[in-house]
């Protein structure tokens, strides 16, 4: 969620008339700020000793004007801080890419309710088994399946997109772990998992960790980084930062996808390549990244 943060804290630091980082901060009577030379501006053209403020119309004398100085180190600051930031969201995406694993889906791991398709990277519900059972048991209602490939030890990076699914769970999970009856899915018993129940996106934690997504989340970007015990989730659409756990891992981590069978709407869940755009942007980012000069 980095970049989505450095790009709040850019909106909120910029100047509303010049629409840039502000630059000699300047408040007024209703709390907004400016540019000295925007403001100073937008007085003389108001042609009076009051005027209103560009942003809330509020009205202000000469005398409201003050030089906001904690405001201007704050911007400066940011400048300061912007560009490492950017070069290690870089790195982040590069990494990724770099990483990139080709998934599959393991057939004999499927649940009778999963259909997958024939290259095993598309999982949907079976309708005629849906016809047949209603069963209550969370993993009859999200028929999880392992990928046949395993991680001990590296650094993996896979996409997933989930769509207009309704009810959904993927992530990784140990290789010993039961995956029927009663279990709780969490870290402690050996998941470690992001998912969608009932509307929410949810990270697998106890209590529920509730992630307050701003729209819907189509396609998700999952890291492994086996040696710092890392499991990041990425909204790929958004570039994103998601979730991030921190565990340590004893045992190969397998990635597995769980979809609702019991859904009124057919849930569908796809295993993606990295697309060649993707692949152009993160190269652009790394030829910038290694021109830029350090601090």
């Amino acid at each position: 969620m980095a970049s989505c943060l450095i790009s709040s804290i850019s909106e909120e630091l910029k100047c509303s008339i010049c629409l840039e980082l502000l630059t000699n901060s300047m408040s007024i009577a209703c709390g907004h700020n400016f540019c000295k030379d925007c403001i100073l501006k937008h007085i003389q053209l108001s042609g009076g000793y009051s005027f209103p403020c560009p942003e809330c119309r509020t009205v202000s004398v000469l005398k409201d004007l003050w030089p906001n100085q904690q405001l201007c180190k704050v911007v400066q600051s940011f400048k300061l801080l912007q560009s490492p930031l950017r070069r290690s969201l870089n790195q982040r995406k590069l990494r990724k890419t770099k990483f990139y694993e080709e998934i599959t889906l393991d057939p004999k791991t499927a649940h009778p309710g999963i259909i997958l398709s024939t290259d095993r990277k598309t999982m949907r519900g079976n309708g005629a088994w849906k016809k047949l059972h209603c069963d209550g048991e969370e993993y009859d209602r999200y028929c999880p399946v392992l990928a046949t490939q395993s991680f001990k030890s590296g650094r993996h990076y896979w996409e997933v997109t989930v769509g207009n699914s309704s009810a959904w769970y993927i992530g990784l999970c140990e290789n010993s772990v039961k995956r029927k009856g009663g279990v709780i899915p969490c870290s402690s018993t050996g998941y470690w998992l992001l998912s969608l129940i009932e509307s929410c996106y949810l990270v697998c934690t106890i209590p529920r960790t509730k992630i307050p997504l701003t729209g819907k989340l189509y396609k998700v970007g999952i890291f492994l980084d086996y040696e710092m015990g890392d499991i990041v989730f990425y909204d790929v659409d958004r570039r994103c930062h998601i979730y991030t756990f921190t565990s340590s891992f004893l045992e190969p981590l397998i990635p597995i996808f769980s979809i609702g069978v019991n859904s009124e709407k057919e849930n569908i869940l796809s295993i993606d390549p990295v697309s060649d755009e993707a692949k152009e942007t993160l190269e652009d980012a790394e030829t910038s990244f290694r021109k830029e000069p350090s601090l």
